[in-house]
Parts: C-alpha cells; structure tokens; sequence
C-alpha cells in the first residue's frame, strides 16, 4: 500500500485484479485509492455518502429522536 507520506505527496496506488475479496476488503480499509476486481458485487452495498434528511434538531434535555439519513451506495444498479 501507499504510505501516508506518498499519498500526501500527491502519489495514488490502483492495483488490479483483485480475486479475493478478503485482500481486496483490506486493501480497501487501508485506503488503496482505487481497486480493480472481476467481483464488483463484494463493495456494491458499501456506502460511499450519507446525508441526513434534517440537518438540525431541538431537543429537550432527556429527549430522544430518531435520525434519519440518505445513504448512497459505491454502485449504482
């Protein structure tokens, strides 16, 4: 993987093809720019944006409120 010293130097790592997903999960975590796979299925319900549907809230002291958000997925179907 690319060192934080590299990424921050402008240095991007794409390696290819990834046929197991446990090395292509990791490599993702580890923060692998971008990732080649035959697979794509493995990241298609990984989230890739969550926004909230109500970006402020009043509360009560002691209250509780559900949240609700968006979330966008790595792949579109």
């Amino acid at each position: 993987m690319v060192s934080p010293a590299a990424k921050h130097r402008g240095l991007t790592f794409w390696p290819w093809t990834y046929r197991s997903q446990d090395l292509f999960i990791n490599a993702y975590l580890l923060g692998t720019n971008g990732l080649t796979t035959d697979y794509n299925h493995w990241a298609s319900a990984w989230a890739s944006s969550i926004s909230p549907t109500q970006t402020e809230y009043q509360l009560a002291v002691g209250e509780s409120k559900e949240l609700t958000a968006q979330i966008e997925t790595l792949i579109v179907k």
